[in-house]
Formats: structure tokens, sequence, C-alpha cells
């Protein structure tokens, strides 16, 4: 089972378009047959956040520069189904982007996971030791786009 709701946000800003969304699920459930009959399903956080801010303004004919934000973070659930390990019981990531639009061309910045969040994506205890497998760290770089 599980709920969902999203909002979104628009008006004007400085001459320019302001658009935020803001979302929330809660998760639930259990395994109902077999051996984990009981348990809790798996992968599957208890609550989810995700946000957007886009902000887009026009600084000269048909060029426009544009700064978006967004993020997401979780809490709660289990690695496996035998409940042994807790999934990274909370994080928040954030992704900064920013750039220049013109007919057919966008040339961008961006840095994903700005604020350098570490949090554990598998892990493992075994009797000769744990594996483990972490996040991506903080990445940047530089995008061009062209459309035709």
């Amino acid at each position: 089972w599980g709920i969902e709701t999203e909002a979104t946000w628009r008006t004007q800003l400085a001459g320019g378009n302001l658009r935020v969304t803001v979302g929330a699920s809660r998760q639930g459930g259990h395994i109902r047959e077999g051996r984990y009959a009981g348990f809790r399903q798996p992968q599957q956080p208890t609550w989810t956040e995700t946000y957007s801010v886009n902000y887009r303004r026009e600084i000269a004919d048909n060029i426009s520069a544009f700064v978006n934000v967004n993020g997401s973070g979780r809490q709660g659930g289990v690695q496996e189904a035998n409940q042994t390990t807790l999934l990274h019981d909370y994080y928040g990531l954030f992704n900064v982007r920013a750039g220049v639009s013109w007919p057919s061309w966008d040339l961008t910045g961006y840095v994903n996971n700005a604020g350098q969040e570490s949090y554990l994506v598998f892990h493992a205890p075994t009797a000769t030791g744990d594996v483990r497998r972490y996040n991506l760290p903080r990445t940047w770089g530089i995008q061009a786009r062209y459309s035709w």
C-alpha cells in the first residue's frame, strides 16, 4: 500500500517564471506468503520526499537564463527480506543546474550531490566481513545540447 501527494506552485518573480514542486510518499505493506511472511518488503523506504525549484528569465531576445535545484530524501525501510540490514535511515540529496538557452541550443553547468551526502546503497554483513557500496560522490560538469 502507499499514498503519494504532489503540489506545484507557479508565479512571476523579478521578470521571470518561478515553479516550485514538492512531493512526498508513504509506503507500507508486508510479505504475504512464504518464509518471510509478515516481514516488511525489502528496498521500500517508509517515506520519500522530492522537490524541484525552477527559475527561468529572458535576458535578451531569444536568450534566457535558468536555474534548477532539485532533490530527494528517504527514511526507513529494510535492505533484505530477512530484515537483518536496515536501509540507510535518512539521506537527502540535492542537485543544481544553471545555464543559458537560445534557439536550438542550451549550455548548462551542473553539480549532482551538491551537498556531498554519503549513504549506503547496499550493505551485506557476512561471516568474513561486510560488503558495502556507497552512493556516488559529488559530480559536476558542463553540458551542451542542440535540438533540431
